[in-house]
């Protein structure tokens, strides 16, 4: 499907001349304001939104799916515990046999034996939470209540089993708790604001404030996964907003994560985060930080294993020095849905030999990009990457926009573009940038390097474009290692603002482009898929270009 939407574009284009127009400078569709000497990506800033999205959630019926227990619609509750906090006190109504609930003025404790059993909470009050011990699953509703435990976790249960937090529609729920925890037994962990010891599953159509002053904002032992319908509002001062042992599941809902500690994360998954539905939005501000015995960096995600977007949309801003929009140890693959990355720290600088640039989306494997849009900008005025993967990049599909001050998209090993949408502005750095090889197949790619780099590098000089459009600028470029497309290269001192035009001996128009910066001395490598070895070209100024355009390539 990619391959026919990018054809019809391209023969649309193709029927449009290039004859003379106004200056004025080229836009992406969208609008936006020109940011920098030349980079026309629209300047975009990341604002949370707590509007509830209408969302379809699909209930797995098949007993053999691993998704079955996920959904609390296929489990039996025969019992119903209902707890109503007032202040400095709290009222439970509903006897279950095997359960047993201790009162301690506007705290709750359960302990159960039974499985099935849902805990309705209900009520406002102070030094208020609930706890609960047992080795069943279990159901807990927020029915419109507000806790808050000074001293620890508003909701603490110490359960292995699955637990579903169902806000009901409609009701609004907020928890928070202290700046210090109290321990409430030996060996007993409470590592948030809401924390259980197994699977946490959120559900149902409420809103949920949650207020971490001392730890994670919801934190779990094993995984968590969002259903569709919530609204989740994280505010966390010292740690990460959301933290798991096994994984993170977002298949809907609304995320909005808002993380200010020093190294702090908004998502912090010590195995996988996959995005599949719904809007996540966060926010880090903390700076990178020693923990002794190296750095650690604050990010918008972080992830020990793999990192993937397969629908809905994630936006990252991180503001905090040496800060990371998606940090993943290991790959990153990105199939359909939004991704918007906005990085604005500076290098984080702990000694002479310890130091940490910030980065878009920085993955140890292969980055994997087959559709959807991804946009990243770091504006760091020293320093930091756009994509980055210490393997390589491989993008078949999609439409990606980076604009850096160092590196816009860099695979150690190789950078593979086919079926694609690709623009890269590097102020000072290499637009696309690889020690290996860089493959081009019907693309079409826009590279602008800085005035002392590369609009393409490749180390090893295997570098091969086939089908497809593409303009390359810089101090340099790497030469072509095969001949698939016919290449224009211009080499005359430029002025940001010029057009040049490429026509074929007939004097058709075959490419334009407008100059984004100026460069002394440049390498301007140009080449269109319709242009054939057996033909001549030549490139010539001329005072305006005219056509549609993807940042300043008309076709």
């Amino acid at each position: 499907m990619k391959k026919v939407v990018y054809s019809i574009v391209a023969a649309v284009a193709m029927l449009l001349p290039l004859g003379s127009c106004s200056d004025d400078e080229p836009t992406v569709s969208g609008g936006g304001t020109v940011v920098g000497a030349g980079d026309d990506m629209p300047v975009f800033d990341i604002e949370f939104d707590a509007t509830p999205l209408e969302e379809s959630d699909e209930i797995t019926k098949d007993p053999n799916k691993e998704s079955y227990d996920e959904y609390f619609e296929n489990k039996a509750f025969p019992n119903k515990v209902v707890i109503i906090y007032s202040e400095g006190k709290a009222e439970v109504t509903g006897q279950v046999p095997g359960v047993a609930v201790e009162v301690k003025g506007a705290g709750v404790v359960v302990n159960s034996t039974v499985a099935g059993v849902e805990y309705e909470l209900k009520g406002s009050s102070s030094n208020s939470y609930f706890r609960l011990y047992g080795d069943n699953y279990t159901k807990v509703i927020l029915a419109g209540v507000k806790l808050n435990n000074p001293t620890g976790a508003a909701i603490n249960i110490q359960s292995k089993a699955p637990t579903y937090l169902h806000l009901v529609e409609k009701s609004v729920n907020s928890l928070s708790d202290g700046k210090t925890y109290e321990p409430v037994a030996p060996m007993e962990d409470m590592k948030g604001c809401i924390f259980a010891e197994g699977k946490l599953i959120f559900s149902g159509k409420g809103v949920l404030d949650i207020s971490a002053n001392c730890k994670n904002a919801i934190s779990s032992d094993m995984n968590i996964l969002f259903r569709p319908g919530n609204v989740i509002n994280i505010t966390s001062t010292a740690s990460n907003g959301i933290k798991a042992k096994t994984g993170v599941r977002i298949s809907g809902g609304v995320l909005n994560i808002d993380v200010k500690g020093e190294a702090a994360k908004g998502i912090n998954s010590e195995s996988y985060v996959v995005v599949s539905g719904g809007r996540t939005i966060i926010k880090t501000s903390g700076n990178s930080k020693f923990n002794g015995i190296d750095l650690t960096n604050a990010a918008g995600v972080k992830c020990d294993t793999d990192f993937g977007l397969i629908g809905g949309k994630i936006a990252v801003k991180t503001t905090g020095k040496g800060g990371k929009g998606i940090n993943v140890n290991g790959a990153v693959t990105i199939s359909s849905g939004e991704l918007d990355v906005l990085v604005t720290g500076s290098k984080y600088i702990h000694s002479p030999v310890m130091s940490s640039t910030p980065k878009g989306i920085n993955s140890d494997l292969v980055m994997m990009i087959n559709g959807g849009k991804v946009k990243a900008r770091v504006n760091d005025s020293s320093s930091g990457e756009g994509l980055e993967s210490k393997v390589a990049v491989l993008i078949n599909g999609g439409r990606i926009e980076v604009s850096t001050v160092d590196d816009c998209i860099k695979g150690e090993k190789y950078v593979d573009m086919s079926n694609a949408l690709i623009y890269a502005y590097s102020a000072d750095g290499d637009a696309i940038d690889s020690n290996g090889e860089v493959n081009i197949l019907n693309s079409l790619v826009v590279a602008v390097g800085g005035k002392s780099n590369n609009g393409i590098e490749c180390m090893e000089g295997k570098f091969k474009i086939d089908v497809s459009d593409v303009v390359a600028i810089g101090g340099s470029n790497t030469t072509m290692s095969s001949d698939e497309n016919y290449i224009v290269s211009y080499t005359s001192p430029v002025v940001g603002g010029e057009c040049l035009l490429i026509v074929d001996e007939k004097g058709n128009d075959i490419m334009g482009y407008k100059l984004p910066k100026s460069y002394d001395s440049v390498s301007l490598l140009m080449t269109a898929r319709n242009m054939k070895k057996q033909n001549s070209y030549k490139v010539k100024k001329v005072t305006s270009l005219e056509g549609n355009n993807f940042h300043g390539m008309y076709f």
